[in-house]
């Protein structure tokens, strides 16, 4: 099996629950000065609302004195996000899904909040955006975020989810440079670039890392396909979004 992927067709979900594949290229390709329209406008409009870990006050109280250790290993930096999807159209600064403070984010108590988590937030359900979720359907799009790496900014080596578990992650290159790096490996010996306006899959269980050495901002949409989902993304024919 390759490590970087480019004939996705040759697979399915079940062949990718390994670790001897990084990244799959996709052929779907989405307009990029469309894409670079619909962040700026959040980024103008909705500033206010981005996330980052350094929101100690948001989170869950059993996470606040764990934080600054945890940062502190696992970024370089300080990652911005904007949370594209929650259980009802709440406005403010939203934190990852699982990580809120229930005090705070009382819905998270609801046995059904997890299922119910994933209704796409009105302000930012417009222009090609839209047409990207749309295009592929709500299987495509769970826990969608939009993030931003400025210049320096990365995640350290890690894995988003332990073993025995798998997790895929589909991700847009909305702008993106070849100063802005995967890496994966014990070592990080194993480096890639991407494009903007293409899509990829990332294999986030196995030893993974992220830096943009750029001057210009690293920004990305990402989500989390369901297995469905996925085996419908290998088989696609080229895509183009505009």
């Amino acid at each position: 099996m390759d490590r970087y992927i480019t004939n996705p067709k040759d697979y399915t979900f079940n062949d990718l629950l390994n670790y001897n594949w990084d990244v799959i290229e996709l052929p779907i390709t989405v307009d990029t000065i469309g894409m670079m329209n619909w962040y700026t406008e959040i980024d103008k409009n909705y500033s206010d609302s981005k996330f980052d870990l350094s929101m100690l006050h948001l989170l869950q109280p059993q996470l606040r004195d764990k934080m600054p250790m945890f940062i502190e290993k696992n970024l370089w930096g300080t990652p911005e996000q904007w949370t594209l999807q929650w259980s009802y159209d709440r406005d403010g600064v939203i934190p990852f899904i699982f990580a809120g403070d229930p005090d705070q984010f009382p819905e998270i108590k609801d046995p059904d909040f997890s299922k119910n988590s994933n209704y796409n937030l009105e302000k930012y359900y417009f222009g090609t955006y839209k047409k990207y979720v749309e295009t592929f359907g709500s299987n495509c799009f769970k826990v969608n975020r939009l993030v931003r790496f400025k210049k320096n900014t990365g995640l350290k080596s890690h894995v988003d989810i332990e073993k025995p578990n798998f997790l895929i992650r589909m991700h847009l290159q909305i702008q993106v440079d070849d100063n802005a790096f995967w890496y994966y490996g014990e070592n990080m010996e194993r480096k890639y670039t991407t494009k903007p306006g293409h899509v990829y899959l990332f294999n986030t269980h196995s030893l993974h890392a992220a830096v943009n050495n750029s001057d210009n901002d690293w920004i990305l949409l990402h989500n989390n396909p369901n297995e469905e989902a996925i085996n419908q993304l290998l088989q696609l024919d080229s895509i183009h979004i505009n």
